[in-house]
């Protein structure tokens, strides 16, 4: 592999975790990933793996573009679960 693609591989790997841990939150059924609300009530390896998530998450630089990406999952999540009004099948 060339020198290039190294250090193109270098620069992805934190732009792809912090694409990555909000849709893995929600996922897994946490909200624990939202900057100032950070809880263990997810699986231990999520928790453990998204602690570096929530570190930047708390950056004054990040904190509102991450706020906003973890936000739009957040309604994201709750447009697929939220019941059809005209479903006839509903109950």
């Amino acid at each position: 592999m060339s020198a290039k693609a190294w250090t193109l591989s270098i620069i992805a790997l934190p732009v792809v975790y912090l694409a990555a841990m909000p849709p893995l939150a929600h996922v897994t059924g946490n909200d624990l990933f939202h900057p100032g609300c950070v809880s263990a009530a997810g699986p231990g390896w999520v928790v453990s793996f998204g602690g570096a998530y929530v570190k930047l998450a708390g950056h004054p630089a990040l904190k509102t573009p991450l706020t906003k990406y973890n936000d739009w999952w957040i309604l994201q999540r709750d447009k697929r679960t939220a019941p059809n009004p005209n479903d006839p099948y509903a109950p």
